[in-house]
């Protein structure tokens, strides 16, 4: 086996990417999504050859402040994708879940995972002073879907512990 690696231009403020075959199975269409260093946007290229080539990375219309994302293709052909929802570098909240029906171009159904809950997540962090301790950070999730159409999603809960999620493409869909 070897290892090729190929280049995305125009990425340089772009990181810790998370690509999806679109589906079906057979297609050669890959899509990326990528962290934003400048807290702006989500990011999204593709590749139509297996990734040799990418389109420019253009920013969707979903908020990131500098935190990891997680995609996934679902069954159903949706690709879901798990971020923070804000553009705001100095918190990680909400942690929502996203639905796009046309590879990124449009999100018609997004709903919070994790939103801080003053009366749960007002307590100080212990061990962290300053800013730090009041700090509320859902982070780095990751997601997949298993053959039953549930969907589990993990993340980082105030670098304290994870957290575990289960949820369904409909639940999505139902909103908040």
């Amino acid at each position: 086996t070897s290892c090729t690696r190929y280049d995305v231009a125009k990425s340089d403020s772009l990181v810790q990417p998370t690509v999806v075959r679109l589906t079906p199975a057979s297609n050669t269409t890959l899509l990326s999504f990528f962290r934003d260093r400048k807290s702006r946007h989500v990011y999204s290229a593709t590749s139509r050859d297996e990734g040799q080539t990418w389109t420019t990375p253009a920013a969707t219309a979903l908020a990131n402040n500098n935190a990891g994302i997680s995609a996934y293709q679902l069954h159903s052909g949706a690709t879901l994708l798990v971020f923070d929802n804000t553009d705001n570098s100095k918190q990680r909240t909400p942690l929502t879940v996203a639905l796009s029906y046309d590879a990124g171009a449009k999100w018609p159904h997004m709903r919070n995972l994790q939103v801080k809950d003053a009366a749960i997540d007002g307590d100080p962090v212990p061990g962290l002073a300053g800013n730090a301790a009041n700090a509320v950070e859902f982070s780095y999730p990751t997601v997949l879907q298993d053959a039953s159409g549930k969907i589990h999603i993990a993340y980082t809960y105030d670098r304290l512990t994870i957290k575990y999620v289960q949820i369904d493409e409909s639940w999505i869909k139902a909103g908040e």
